[in-house]
């Protein structure tokens, strides 16, 4: 069985890499909790009814499963300690189904071409 959301993997202050996963029973405690809905709502709408108290629960919501990477039974007292908030906002995103470019090369500046033509 597959999660409705993309999976997205996020580091943990003991170094261990776990895997954020929403399933069906997540997704309906987050619009229960929170009075969003991740598949329904544009994703600018969800974050703006959220804020860095929800934070932590939301981890512990996609934290808390039995699949690879999973970290059942996990509390939000331990991602106060375990996670770094704003570190945790692009894996929670992308869990959500966010997209994020790849990095520019060059910093931004046009690739000169090995042969220019002139």
């Amino acid at each position: 069985m597959q999660a409705p959301t993309t999976t997205a993997t996020i580091k943990l202050a003991d170094n261990s890499t776990r895997v954020l996963r929403f399933s069906n029973g997540a997704l309906k405690k987050v619009k229960a909790e929170f009075g969003v809905s991740i598949l329904r709502d544009p994703l600018k709408t969800i974050m703006e009814k959220l804020d860095e108290d929800a934070i932590p629960r939301l981890l512990v919501l996609g934290l808390d499963h039995k699949w690879d990477g999973g970290f059942p039974g996990i509390t939000v007292d331990q991602i106060d300690e375990l996670v770094e908030t704003t570190a945790a906002l692009r894996p929670l995103l992308e869990a959500f189904g966010a997209s994020f470019p790849e990095p520019e090369k060059n910093g931004g500046k046009p690739e000169t071409p090995a042969n220019p033509q002139t």
